[in-house]
This record gives structure tokens, C-alpha cells and sequence, in this order.
């Protein structure tokens, strides 16, 4: 029937002015520091387009039309040069014009890619019928 209690206090050495003080710093600052985090965000996007586009030449670069591969290069060139660039609007920019040239770029890749499939699976298709199966029954 005995019972302990025991009870945990946190010890600060921050008075209730400091506190409210800390409280009211982090408030003035929460605007900036969101603003810093949308900033990083659009040169993230830039970024992540880049190296997407970078690993797409380096794997199937060679399969492009030789005025496409040029002209991605060129559309990352100057993204990459936009990536130092502390011009948000000037990076939005070029976000967009990346994703247009690479969209454009990559459907007509995939198109390209899913009609050679296409063509080769008929050309299998066709060459089942030379194949002859022979079943018969040897037990009567």
C-alpha cells in the first residue's frame, strides 16, 4: 500500500522574457526563412531537370536524332549556366524552356522507340508460322 511519486522538472536557465523574446524572433523570422525555402525549391527544380536530362544523354544520347542531341545539350548548357545565376525569374525561365525542349525531345524518342518494338514484334509474329508442331498419337 505504499506509493512514490516522483516529479521531473525541467530546468532552463531562459526567463520568460527570453523565451517570448525566442518565440517572437522565430515569428519575424518565419517569412525570410520560407522565402529562403522557395528559393532553394525553383534552383532545386532546375537542378533535378538537369541531371534527369544529363543521365538521359549519357544512356540514350546516341539513339537521338543528331539536331535533337544538339539542341538538348545546348537547352542544358545554358541551364546549367542559369543554375550560378542568383535571378530567380531568369531560373523559372529556363526551368520551363528546359522542360519544353526536353518534353518535346523525349516524346518524340518514346514514340520512336515504342514503333521500332512494334515493327519488331511483327516481324517475330511472322516468323512463327514457319515453325511446325507434330502431334501424334503413337499409341493406337
Amino acid at each position: 500500500g505504499k506509493t512514490q511519486n516522483i516529479t521531473i522538472t525541467a530546468s532552463t536557465n531562459l526567463s520568460d522574457t527570453d523565451i517570448d523574446s525566442a518565440v517572437k524572433d522565430a515569428e519575424k523570422y518565419a517569412e525570410e526563412d520560407k522565402k529562403r525555402k522557395e528559393d532553394f525549391e525553383i534552383k532545386q527544380r532546375l537542378d533535378q531537370s538537369v541531371f534527369a536530362i544529363e543521365k538521359f544523354l549519357k544512356e540514350s544520347g546516341d539513339k537521338l536524332d543528331a539536331a535533337d542531341k544538339t539542341e538538348l545539350e545546348e537547352g542544358l548548357a545554358k541551364a546549367k549556366e542559369t543554375l550560378n545565376s542568383e535571378d530567380l525569374e531568369q531560373i523559372k525561365t529556363e526551368t520551363e524552356e528546359l522542360a519544353k525542349i526536353s518534353e518535346r525531345i523525349f516524346t518524340k524518342f518514346y514514340q520512336q522507340n515504342a514503333q521500332e518494338a512494334g515493327n519488331q514484334e511483327a516481324q517475330s509474329a511472322g516468323n512463327d508460322d514457319d515453325i511446325v508442331v507434330d502431334v501424334t498419337d503413337d499409341e493406337n
